[in-house]
């Protein structure tokens, strides 16, 4: 994440990337705040979906302990504008960013699933589960051994009855799953409430700075006005289906978009949402572009998007990335395959979306919870977050702290050479005045790099030395060879050998 032009002072600046995942999101606000902690300050903001939800409030002026404080007990929905006082929100839960009867359905579609594993398997015991098995046989053998010797005309009868029952239900589920399909394609819910509430706790966070800057609304703040008042760049993803392809709702692009159209636009994820109709101009390099349509969910086409922030990069190639995208604990191998799919097709082009060519940290936050967990209990949430922080702490210890003490440790080397070597200057050492230097490099493997290994940290280089910034083979090197075996590698230059000594 660091690199060697980078570890001779402190980072304050950072580019910030959410990832969506729907109720998962809650677990941004925990990197939120170790991210605050760290004194890091944030110069350019993207997100999809639930990302861009947190995107938006954080490039607002929100704080990971105004979203969800695990050590307060608090989480946004407690704080203002949201209240039971005139002309406040009336929303105290996320559930409420849903219909009712939204909800409401959704509620049975996620219980759904979850029905056959509570029967076949209610205990985490593994004897316990053995035993329930075993007592359904039982209990089921019985019942028909029992029909075969005392009711065997029931028995004979039973089939008949079986079928006469599917025929009467099967129009009715025919009819239902005919109906549910069709609201599916259309929508269960609107983003109605979730638009709302958003463009409501911008503007509130913003009110004083809006004033300031001239803008007199309380309503509807555009990508333009939070650029006016100094809001860092903020770039939020959406799927065009009008143009089948992705949109990039931002100040440079989309200025006159409200930012509450574009964060309801990103969470649109099919079957769920209905998918949001909007217009707008897109300025382009060449032309003004009228844009009129309906989007759906970033995370179709592009779910953690540092690729946004290409742009910002280039004006500052010093400020590294923070990518920070949502995962379960562990890999689930038990899903059937079209849900497998799904998730791939929203989650696999993570890797391909952070590849930049700055420098970039991507930490996935581990979370318990699923996609429609909106109604998770407060102390479930606040232990998500404090779990993402935790994570994220970790992280950042090691990428902010650890290049400096590699840079500290390499320069210490250098002084302790150096002065061994000036002991026995003009005895056993005769320099050539102007030419000799010691110089000190460590060199790693970056990122994703699996053959090479580059020069990060150096000691007595100077800018016009050829190998400053050296990148060598793993196979074939000396260097590569000790990184890969733990060794020592002396080079004699006197018969051309090069001893190893193993660590």
């Amino acid at each position: 994440m660091v690199d060697k032009n980078e570890v001779q002072h402190s980072i304050k600046e950072i580019f910030l990337v959410m990832q969506g995942g729907g109720a998962k999101g809650v677990a941004h606000a925990g990197g939120l705040i170790a991210i605050e902690e760290e004194m890091l300050s944030i110069k350019g903001i993207a997100g999809t979906s639930a990302g861009s939800i947190a995107a938006a409030l954080v490039a607002a002026g929100y704080t990971g302990k105004e979203l969800a404080d695990p050590k307060a007990q608090k989480h946004l929905f407690l704080r203002p504008p949201f209240g039971t006082e005139e002309g406040s929100l009336p929303y105290s839960k996320p559930t409420q960013l849903f219909t009712p009867l939204g909800w409401f359905v959704l509620r049975i579609l996620k219980t759904i699933p979850g029905v056959p594993n509570r029967i076949l398997s209610p205990f985490s015991n593994r004897w316990a589960l053995y035993c329930w098995w075993i007592l359904i046989f039982v209990v089921s053998a019985g019942a028909l051994g029992w029909m075969t010797l005392y009711e065997p005309k029931a028995l004979r009868a039973l089939p008949a009855i079986i079928w006469q029952s599917l025929k009467f239900a099967a129009p009715w589920l025919l009819l239902g799953l005919v109906f549910l399909f069709v609201w599916g394609l259309w929508g269960i819910t609107s983003v109605r409430n979730v638009r709302k509430i958003i463009d409501r706790v911008i503007a509130k966070k913003l009110s004083d700075r809006l004033k300031l800057a001239g803008i007199n609304k309380d309503c509807n703040i555009t990508f333009a006005d939070m650029d006016l008042v100094g809001c860092p760049p903020l770039k939020i993803i959406a799927t065009n289906t009008a143009t089948e392809s992705l949109e990039l709702f931002c100040a440079e692009r989309t200025p006159d978009v409200a930012v509450a159209d574009a964060v309801a636009a990103s969470i649109c994820l099919p079957i769920i949402f209905k998918p949001k109709r909007l217009i707008f101009t897109r300025r382009t390099p060449f032309a003004d572009l009228k844009m009129k349509g309906k989007f759906l969910d970033g995370g179709l086409v592009s779910n953690l998007p540092a690729w946004a922030l290409d742009e910002e990069r280039l004006l500052h190639p010093g400020v590294p990335t923070i990518a920070l995208s949502l995962s379960p604990p562990a890999p689930v191998n038990n899903k059937f395959w079209f849900a497998a799919l799904t998730g791939t097709v929203v989650n696999g082009s993570s890797e391909v979306h952070t590849r930049t060519p700055n420098k970039i940290l991507t930490v996935a936050l581990e979370t318990n919870a699923t996609l429609l967990d909106f109604d998770m209990p407060a102390t479930s949430v606040y232990a998500e977050v404090a779990a993402a922080q935790a994570r994220v702490t970790k992280e950042l210890s090691v990428a902010l702290r650890g290049p400096v003490v590699l840079q500290q440790a390499v320069s210490e080397l250098h002084k302790e050479l150096q002065a061994i070597l000036d002991a026995f200057r003009n005895h056993l050492y005769y320099p050539n005045p102007g030419k000799d230097r010691i110089r000190i490099g460590i060199s790693v493997q970056r990122g994703n790099s699996m053959k090479t290994l580059s020069t990060a940290f150096t000691a007595g280089y100077r800018k016009a030395d050829p190998d400053g910034e050296l990148t060598v083979l793993l196979k074939d090197s000396h260097a590569g060879a000790a990184w890969a075996d733990g060794a020592v590698i002396v080079d004699d230059f006197g018969s051309g050998t090069a001893p190893r000594f193993p660590v």
